[in-house]
């Protein structure tokens, strides 16, 4: 499990950090805002078979609340936001079933490259881990300034071997790999190496038989004498 980096800044020492790693099963997501910001943001979690209400992050007050809903099977995939005068202006939560927003929505009269956005193709519910942000201090105004995301790639084994008859090698070249064979013991089968997350196929060199070799020269023996 790791962090992206956020929408927003996390540069002023002064913010007030919040920290949802690891409640990745959002049910519903709470926001304030007034037409500068957004004030607070709160969730309710599925756990251990039952919903959790998470601690409200940010400040009393605002002018509007809404509460996104996400469905039993639908989950976080990406964030995108507007992020202007220290804090985000525009807040977006992208799902596998659509997308919830923008809430705040002051963008009008901002360029669009103060636009941002994560996403890193998130395509299964295990991939996401929770959400973390800051704050501004309430005589700053009391604005969300930052949004990030947790993700993981550690799904099953078998999940994460390519489909494929080729694995990725640390040069990012790829290269023709031994199929998996099911029906292999798994005492036999070596699982691949997982770098930053990802599973890496290694490079394996297989030795051509003695029987292969001589026919092979026998063959180009023959083709020679053809063409003569």
């Amino acid at each position: 499990m790791f962090k992206l980096e956020p929408i927003g800044s996390t540069l002023f020492s002064s913010d007030v950090i919040w920290d949802e790693k690891g409640h990745a099963r959002i049910s519903y997501i709470y926001l304030t805002f007034t037409h500068y910001g957004i004030i607070s943001i709160q969730f309710i979690y599925f756990h251990e078979g039952v919903h959790v209400e998470s601690q409200k992050h940010g400040y009393f007050g605002g002018e509007h609340t809404i509460r996104v809903k996400l469905g039993n099977d639908e989950y976080l995939t990406a964030l995108s936001g507007v992020h202007c005068d220290d804090h985000i202006t525009s807040l977006t939560f992208h799902t596998n079933k659509g997308e919830h927003g923008p809430f705040c929505k002051r963008t009008y009269g901002y360029h669009k490259s103060l636009t941002r956005k994560i996403d890193v193709g998130i395509c299964d519910r295990s991939e996401f881990c929770g959400l973390y942000g800051s704050f501004s201090e309430k005589k700053y105004g009391g604005y969300l300034t930052s949004i990030g995301m947790y993700i993981s790639h550690n799904r099953s084994i078998i999940d994460q071997v390519p489909r494929t008859s080729f694995g990725a090698t640390y040069a990012h070249q790829f290269v023709r790999a031994e199929s998996l064979d099911h029906t292999t013991p798994s005492g036999h089968y070596q699982y691949p190496n997982v770098v930053d997350g990802f599973p890496v196929e290694p490079i394996r060199r297989r030795k051509s038989k003695l029987k292969d070799r001589i026919l092979s020269k026998f063959n180009k023996a023959i083709q020679f004498l053809i063409n003569l």
